[in-house]
Protein backbone atom coordinates (compact mmCIF):
# COMPACT_ATOMS: atom_id res chain seq x y z
CA UNK A 1 0.00 0.00 0.00
CA UNK A 2 1.25 2.97 -1.19
CA UNK A 3 2.00 5.97 1.37
CA UNK A 4 -0.26 9.30 1.10
CA UNK A 5 2.17 11.99 0.19
CA UNK A 6 2.63 15.03 2.73
CA UNK A 7 0.90 18.15 1.38
CA UNK A 8 3.23 20.96 2.25
CA UNK A 9 1.97 24.56 1.91
CA UNK A 10 5.14 26.99 0.59
CA UNK A 11 3.98 30.69 0.65
CA UNK A 12 3.97 32.59 -2.18
CA UNK A 13 7.05 34.62 -3.35
CA UNK A 14 7.43 38.01 -2.46
CA UNK A 15 9.21 39.83 -5.12
CA UNK A 16 12.49 41.29 -3.91
CA UNK A 17 11.84 44.42 -5.06
CA UNK A 18 7.90 45.08 -3.94
CA UNK A 19 10.10 43.44 -0.18
CA UNK A 20 12.16 46.66 -0.56
CA UNK A 21 9.82 49.19 -1.47
CA UNK A 22 7.85 48.29 1.63
CA UNK A 23 10.12 47.85 3.62
CA UNK A 24 11.66 51.40 3.17
CA UNK A 25 8.00 53.31 3.07
CA UNK A 26 7.41 51.33 6.72
CA UNK A 27 10.88 52.81 7.77
CA UNK A 28 10.63 55.91 6.65
CA UNK A 29 6.68 56.61 7.88
CA UNK A 30 8.61 55.45 10.83
CA UNK A 31 11.34 58.05 10.92
CA UNK A 32 8.92 61.19 10.13
CA UNK A 33 6.61 59.85 13.04
CA UNK A 34 10.01 60.05 15.01
CA UNK A 35 11.16 63.03 13.79
CA UNK A 36 7.46 65.12 14.26
CA UNK A 37 7.77 63.69 17.69
CA UNK A 38 10.90 65.29 18.16
CA UNK A 39 10.62 68.77 17.38
CA UNK A 40 7.83 68.67 19.93
CA UNK A 41 9.91 68.39 22.75
CA UNK A 42 9.29 70.91 24.77
CA UNK A 43 12.12 73.38 26.23
CA UNK A 44 10.84 74.92 29.77
CA UNK A 45 10.02 78.21 30.06
CA UNK A 46 12.44 79.22 32.07
CA UNK A 47 14.81 78.35 30.00
CA UNK A 48 13.59 79.99 26.82
CA UNK A 49 13.43 82.85 29.20
CA UNK A 50 17.09 82.86 30.31
CA UNK A 51 18.10 82.12 26.47
CA UNK A 52 16.07 85.20 25.74
CA UNK A 53 17.25 87.84 28.43
CA UNK A 54 20.49 86.52 27.31
CA UNK A 55 20.41 87.38 23.73
CA UNK A 56 19.68 90.59 24.62
CA UNK A 57 22.81 91.18 26.98
CA UNK A 58 24.89 89.57 24.58
CA UNK A 59 22.96 91.30 21.89
CA UNK A 60 22.65 88.70 19.69
CA UNK A 61 20.80 88.98 16.58
CA UNK A 62 17.38 87.27 15.78
CA UNK A 63 19.23 86.06 12.54
CA UNK A 64 21.02 83.37 14.90
CA UNK A 65 18.60 83.28 17.57
CA UNK A 66 15.10 83.48 16.43
CA UNK A 67 12.55 82.61 19.15
CA UNK A 68 9.60 81.16 16.71
CA UNK A 69 11.14 78.39 15.81
CA UNK A 70 12.54 75.83 18.32
CA UNK A 71 16.07 76.30 19.87
CA UNK A 72 16.43 72.86 20.19
CA UNK A 73 16.39 71.69 16.90
CA UNK A 74 16.57 75.39 15.16
CA UNK A 75 19.29 76.67 16.20
CA UNK A 76 21.72 74.23 15.15
CA UNK A 77 24.62 75.62 12.66
CA UNK A 78 26.89 73.14 11.56
CA UNK A 79 30.06 74.82 10.50
CA UNK A 80 34.25 73.58 9.82
CA UNK A 81 35.48 76.64 10.42
CA UNK A 82 37.02 77.45 13.90
CA UNK A 83 37.14 81.18 13.59
CA UNK A 84 33.10 81.43 12.93
CA UNK A 85 30.72 79.30 14.33
CA UNK A 86 27.24 79.11 16.86
CA UNK A 87 25.34 76.44 18.19
CA UNK A 88 22.75 75.78 20.69
CA UNK A 89 22.63 72.28 21.88
CA UNK A 90 20.03 70.41 23.90
CA UNK A 91 19.48 67.61 25.41
CA UNK A 92 16.45 65.60 25.05
CA UNK A 93 14.67 62.88 27.05
CA UNK A 94 11.49 61.48 25.19
CA UNK A 95 10.46 59.63 27.62
CA UNK A 96 9.95 62.59 29.68
CA UNK A 97 9.11 64.89 27.01
CA UNK A 98 11.65 67.43 27.84
CA UNK A 99 14.59 69.18 26.38
CA UNK A 100 17.44 70.91 28.80
CA UNK A 101 20.25 73.22 26.84
CA UNK A 102 23.08 71.31 27.97
CA UNK A 103 25.97 73.52 25.09
CA UNK A 104 26.03 77.18 24.05
CA UNK A 105 28.87 78.44 21.26
CA UNK A 106 28.76 81.86 19.55
CA UNK A 107 32.68 82.23 18.11
CA UNK A 108 33.45 85.08 16.01
CA UNK A 109 29.88 86.87 15.65
CA UNK A 110 31.30 90.47 17.16
CA UNK A 111 29.10 90.29 19.85
CA UNK A 112 29.07 93.80 21.82
CA UNK A 113 27.15 93.13 25.20
CA UNK A 114 27.58 91.95 28.49
CA UNK A 115 27.88 88.15 29.87
CA UNK A 116 24.51 87.12 31.12
CA UNK A 117 24.09 85.77 34.79
CA UNK A 118 21.16 84.21 33.34
CA UNK A 119 23.11 81.56 32.46
CA UNK A 120 22.89 80.31 35.46
CA UNK A 121 19.60 79.54 35.17
CA UNK A 122 20.24 76.71 32.20
CA UNK A 123 21.14 74.25 35.29
CA UNK A 124 22.38 71.85 32.45
CA UNK A 125 24.52 73.54 30.84
CA UNK A 126 28.09 72.21 30.81
CA UNK A 127 29.68 74.36 27.49
CA UNK A 128 30.31 77.65 26.62
CA UNK A 129 31.96 78.80 24.14
CA UNK A 130 32.39 82.63 23.44
CA UNK A 131 35.66 82.93 21.69
CA UNK A 132 36.51 85.82 19.55
CA UNK A 133 33.75 88.60 19.80
CA UNK A 134 33.94 92.16 21.75
CA UNK A 135 31.97 90.88 25.05
CA UNK A 136 32.53 93.29 27.91
CA UNK A 137 31.71 93.10 31.32
CA UNK A 138 33.27 90.62 34.64
CA UNK A 139 32.23 87.24 34.84
CA UNK A 140 29.13 86.85 36.78
CA UNK A 141 30.42 83.47 38.46
CA UNK A 142 28.72 83.86 41.54
CA UNK A 143 25.28 83.12 39.30
CA UNK A 144 27.14 80.67 37.17
CA UNK A 145 28.75 78.30 40.45
CA UNK A 146 25.84 76.02 40.42
CA UNK A 147 26.23 74.97 36.56
CA UNK A 148 27.96 71.74 35.97
CA UNK A 149 30.04 73.02 33.24
CA UNK A 150 33.32 71.33 32.09
CA UNK A 151 33.71 74.07 29.13
CA UNK A 152 34.20 77.46 29.84
CA UNK A 153 36.01 79.74 26.87
CA UNK A 154 36.12 83.43 26.76
CA UNK A 155 39.30 83.67 24.96
CA UNK A 156 39.13 87.31 22.64
CA UNK A 157 36.71 89.72 24.28
CA UNK A 158 36.77 92.56 26.31
CA UNK A 159 36.21 90.82 29.90
CA UNK A 160 37.53 93.31 32.56
CA UNK A 161 37.84 93.52 36.55
CA UNK A 162 39.32 90.82 38.73
CA UNK A 163 38.94 86.62 38.49
CA UNK A 164 36.01 86.20 41.09
CA UNK A 165 36.69 83.34 43.74
CA UNK A 166 33.51 81.94 43.14
CA UNK A 167 34.63 80.57 39.76
CA UNK A 168 36.46 77.72 42.02
CA UNK A 169 33.34 76.32 43.06
CA UNK A 170 32.27 75.09 39.40
CA UNK A 171 34.45 72.27 40.19
CA UNK A 172 33.28 69.98 37.26
CA UNK A 173 35.72 72.56 35.06
CA UNK A 174 38.15 70.96 32.88
CA UNK A 175 38.79 73.60 30.55
CA UNK A 176 39.16 77.49 31.46
CA UNK A 177 40.28 79.62 29.28
CA UNK A 178 40.77 83.35 29.52
CA UNK A 179 43.02 84.63 27.16
CA UNK A 180 43.16 87.71 25.30
CA UNK A 181 40.75 89.89 28.02
CA UNK A 182 41.47 93.08 30.07
CA UNK A 183 40.97 91.03 32.96
CA UNK A 184 43.16 92.68 36.11
CA UNK A 185 44.10 92.02 39.94
CA UNK A 186 45.79 88.64 41.43
CA UNK A 187 44.93 85.54 40.24
CA UNK A 188 42.34 84.21 43.09
CA UNK A 189 43.29 81.86 45.15
CA UNK A 190 39.86 79.65 44.45
CA UNK A 191 41.16 78.77 41.61
CA UNK A 192 42.81 76.25 43.57
CA UNK A 193 39.96 74.41 43.96
CA UNK A 194 39.53 73.48 40.23
CA UNK A 195 40.92 70.07 41.17
CA UNK A 196 39.63 68.51 37.97
CA UNK A 197 41.09 71.29 36.01
CA UNK A 198 43.17 70.14 32.80
CA UNK A 199 43.78 73.40 30.82
CA UNK A 200 44.09 76.70 32.14
CA UNK A 201 44.88 79.94 29.68
CA UNK A 202 45.11 82.93 31.38
CA UNK A 203 47.51 84.61 28.77
CA UNK A 204 47.49 88.39 27.63
CA UNK A 205 45.65 89.81 30.70
CA UNK A 206 46.53 92.39 33.36
CA UNK A 207 47.00 89.91 36.09
CA UNK A 208 49.64 91.24 38.74
CA UNK A 209 51.09 89.34 42.30
CA UNK A 210 52.60 86.20 42.44
CA UNK A 211 50.63 82.77 41.56
CA UNK A 212 48.82 81.48 44.27
CA UNK A 213 50.01 78.56 46.27
CA UNK A 214 46.28 77.39 46.08
CA UNK A 215 47.64 76.28 42.30
CA UNK A 216 49.32 73.40 43.53
CA UNK A 217 46.31 71.38 44.27
CA UNK A 218 45.73 71.29 40.19
CA UNK A 219 47.34 68.09 40.18
CA UNK A 220 45.27 67.41 36.94
CA UNK A 221 47.02 70.53 34.73
CA UNK A 222 48.36 69.04 31.40
CA UNK A 223 48.43 72.54 29.65
CA UNK A 224 49.10 75.79 31.72
CA UNK A 225 49.73 79.46 29.91
CA UNK A 226 50.01 82.38 31.31
CA UNK A 227 52.23 84.60 28.89
CA UNK A 228 51.92 88.66 28.42
CA UNK A 229 50.84 88.74 32.03
CA UNK A 230 52.57 90.87 35.11
CA UNK A 231 52.74 88.15 36.90
CA UNK A 232 56.22 88.03 39.75
CA UNK A 233 57.59 86.16 41.87
CA UNK A 234 59.94 83.23 42.23
CA UNK A 235 58.59 79.93 40.32
CA UNK A 236 57.36 78.55 42.89
CA UNK A 237 58.62 74.90 43.73
CA UNK A 238 55.39 73.50 44.72
CA UNK A 239 55.36 73.44 40.64
CA UNK A 240 56.73 69.89 40.92
CA UNK A 241 53.08 68.92 41.71
CA UNK A 242 52.02 69.35 38.03
CA UNK A 243 53.34 65.88 37.28
CA UNK A 244 50.65 65.43 34.37
CA UNK A 245 51.88 68.98 32.24
CA UNK A 246 52.81 68.65 28.68
CA UNK A 247 52.89 72.57 27.69
CA UNK A 248 53.63 75.51 30.06
CA UNK A 249 54.01 78.72 28.65
CA UNK A 250 55.39 81.45 30.57
CA UNK A 251 56.85 84.68 28.08
CA UNK A 252 57.08 87.95 28.41
CA UNK A 253 56.04 88.33 32.79
CA UNK A 254 57.62 89.12 35.15
CA UNK A 255 58.67 86.15 37.23
CA UNK A 256 61.99 85.42 38.17
CA UNK A 257 64.48 82.37 38.03
CA UNK A 258 65.79 79.88 38.43
CA UNK A 259 63.89 76.90 37.86
CA UNK A 260 63.53 74.97 41.02
CA UNK A 261 65.27 71.85 41.00
CA UNK A 262 61.38 70.27 41.32
CA UNK A 263 60.45 71.29 38.15
CA UNK A 264 62.87 67.91 37.18
CA UNK A 265 59.99 65.81 37.80
CA UNK A 266 57.43 67.01 35.07
CA UNK A 267 58.92 64.57 33.22
CA UNK A 268 55.71 64.70 30.45
CA UNK A 269 56.43 68.08 29.45
CA UNK A 270 56.47 67.76 25.18
CA UNK A 271 56.22 72.27 24.89
CA UNK A 272 58.25 74.56 27.20
CA UNK A 273 58.44 78.03 26.11
CA UNK A 274 59.73 80.74 29.26
CA UNK A 275 61.17 84.19 27.82
CA UNK A 276 62.04 87.13 29.84
CA UNK A 277 62.81 85.56 32.80
CA UNK A 278 64.54 88.29 35.74
CA UNK A 279 67.08 87.12 38.33
CA UNK A 280 68.45 84.15 36.78
CA UNK A 281 71.68 82.28 38.73
CA UNK A 282 72.65 81.42 34.67
CA UNK A 283 71.84 77.77 34.89
CA UNK A 284 70.13 75.90 32.26
CA UNK A 285 66.63 74.51 33.77
CA UNK A 286 66.91 70.80 34.96
CA UNK A 287 65.15 69.43 31.77
CA UNK A 288 67.01 66.19 31.90
CA UNK A 289 64.27 63.70 32.22
CA UNK A 290 61.59 65.37 29.05
CA UNK A 291 62.84 63.20 26.73
CA UNK A 292 59.10 63.40 25.25
CA UNK A 293 59.97 67.79 24.27
CA UNK A 294 59.15 68.34 21.01
CA UNK A 295 59.15 72.87 21.40
CA UNK A 296 61.36 74.55 23.85
CA UNK A 297 61.87 78.33 23.61
CA UNK A 298 64.53 79.72 26.06
CA UNK A 299 64.95 83.58 25.01
CA UNK A 300 66.12 85.98 27.01
CA UNK A 301 66.21 84.10 30.20
CA UNK A 302 69.61 84.72 31.24
CA UNK A 303 71.20 81.17 30.66
CA UNK A 304 75.07 80.75 30.38
CA UNK A 305 77.54 78.19 29.92
CA UNK A 306 76.81 74.89 27.39
CA UNK A 307 73.80 73.52 26.11
CA UNK A 308 73.96 69.73 27.95
CA UNK A 309 74.40 66.74 26.26
CA UNK A 310 71.28 65.59 27.16
CA UNK A 311 69.56 67.81 24.75
CA UNK A 312 70.83 65.22 22.10
CA UNK A 313 68.59 62.31 23.84
CA UNK A 314 65.59 64.31 23.30
CA UNK A 315 64.95 62.49 20.08
CA UNK A 316 61.08 64.30 19.35
CA UNK A 317 62.84 67.71 19.24
CA UNK A 318 61.23 70.05 16.69
CA UNK A 319 61.91 73.28 18.00
CA UNK A 320 65.22 74.98 19.90
CA UNK A 321 65.36 78.52 20.40
CA UNK A 322 67.21 80.40 23.10
CA UNK A 323 69.36 84.02 23.52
Amino acid sequence: MRAAALAVYRPPRIHRGLLFLFLAATLSCCLQGLGSHAQTLPLPPNEVNALRQAATKLKIPPTLWNFSVNPCFDWLKETKSSVVSHNVVCDCNATTNVCHVVSIEVKGYNLTGVLPEEFGNLTSLFFIDLTRNYINGSIPAADWASLPLRNLSLLGNRISGAIPEEIGNITPLRSLVLENNMIQGPIPRGLGKLINIERLFLSANNFTGELPEALSRLTNLTDFRIDGTEISGKIPSWIGNWTKLRRFDMQGTSMEGPFPPEFSLLEGITELRVSDLKKSDGSFPPLEKMLGMQQLVLRNCSISGMIPDYIGNMTKLKTLYGS
